[in-house]
Parts: C-alpha cells; structure tokens; sequence
C-alpha cells in the first residue's frame, strides 16, 4: 500500500493513553505482534473546559525521530478523527516539519 492520497485515507486517531494523556497522531499499524505501535508526529490534546476549545502541542517536542513507538497496552481508548479535524492535524504537522527558507508552492507541486 503506497502513500495516502486523501483525507479519508490518512490513518489519523485520537488515543487516550493510561496516564490520562489524548493524543491525536499519524498510526502506523501494529508492530511486533500488536506489542507496540507506531505513532507519527504525535501532537498532545489540550482541552479548555471553560471555553470548550482545544489547542495541539508536539508530544515529545525535544525527539529526534518522527515515528515513536508506543506500547499497545498503554492505550485505553482509541478512535479516528473527522476529515476536519485530520486537516487541521496535517497542516500543523507539515507547517512544523517545513524548514525555514524553503518555499512549499514550489517542492509540492
């Protein structure tokens, strides 16, 4: 299976994890059995009760790596994100991973 085209096709879930962190990230499918698995990117969901927003944050902001593994019995719930929410993802990813000086109309297109 090659690249994800759409939105639709992006494997992008929002986990709550044991310690009572939600995260929302990238997955890639199960390594070792179903041991671990593979988070891309992963971004720390901060909710506001007050004014009932949220906001992302990098989970691991000081990693070198993008892909981190994540033991499967960590997670105590697990479910996909809207197609809203998936974009909103990606563009914070991407603006993120974007290094400085280097114009995206021309290396996307």
């Amino acid at each position: 299976m090659g690249l994800p085209k759409t939105l639709e096709e992006l494997n992008v879930k929002h986990l709550r994890l044991m310690n009572g962190d939600s995260i929302m990230s990238y997955v890639h499918d199960n390594i070792e059995d179903g041991a671990f698995i593979g988070l891309e990117e992963p971004m720390l969901v901060i909710l506001d009760d007050i004014d009932q927003s949220y906001s992302l944050a990098p989970y691991l902001p000081f990693a070198t790596s993008q892909v981190h593994l994540l033991d499967a019995y960590q997670i105590m719930l697990e479910a996909p994100v809207n197609n809203a929410m998936k974009a909103t993802y990606m563009k914070l990813v991407l603006d993120e991973i974007q290094p400085e000086g280097v114009d995206t109309d021309t290396v996307l297109h």
